[in-house]
């Protein structure tokens, strides 16, 4: 179930990075990094992938430390 969870949410992670919105394409409207930290459409796929490895390291953490009991 843990595999299947995390296969869906790399494919969701996925899908969501092909969407387009205006501004890509034009020099002009892009501010390099400050454009993807500020845009939720690049933002959002930011924040569900650290949460994910932040869990992800988490449960190996805790997998690692019940196995030196």
């Amino acid at each position: 179930m843990q595999r299947f969870i995390l296969i869906l949410s790399a494919l969701l992670i996925g899908t969501s990075t092909a969407d387009a919105h205006p501004g890509h394409g034009s020099p002009a409207a892009q501010d390099g990094l400050w454009h993807y930290l500020t845009s939720p459409v690049h933002a959002g796929p930011i924040v569900l992938a650290a949460i994910i490895a932040l869990v992800a390291a988490g449960r190996v953490i805790r997998w690692r430390n019940r196995d030196r009991k």
